[in-house]
């Protein structure tokens, strides 16, 4: 089975230090055969509209689904899953929605908030 995964690349580096729950998902998936596309929605980095550098880096991966030859799509986010239920639909193929919530490190970083 060939799988899209649409995702948000990490916001700040606590993603990137903690294991996260996806990765063991996914590569369970690669042991067992299955192909695993992954589109990360990256942001357009300007440093005062962070939020509208998240819409700019979706508004951009969003013509790359079309492209994409999957079995299943899989989000992991809000915005994410928009794109890919979408390209889901369009494409009458599965949708699986496994949400993670990256609105509080958002709001932690709009107040000069910083990961360590």
């Amino acid at each position: 089975m060939r799988i899209c995964r649409v995702s948000f690349a990490p916001i700040t580096q606590i993603f990137e230090q903690i294991p996260q729950r996806d990765h063991h998902l996914l590569s369970r998936l690669k042991r067992c055969g299955h192909d695993v596309h992954d589109l990360r929605i990256a942001p357009v980095w300007r440093p005062m509209a962070l939020r509208l550098s998240y819409l700019a880096g979706l508004l951009r991966a969003t013509p790359y689904l079309s492209c994409v030859k999957a079995d299943l799509i899989l989000a992991d986010g809000v915005e994410a899953g928009l794109v890919g239920w979408i390209a889901a639909r369009t494409k009458r193929i599965p949708f699986v929605f496994d949400y993670r919530d990256h609105y509080s490190f958002l709001y932690r970083q709009q107040r000069d908030w910083r990961n360590p």
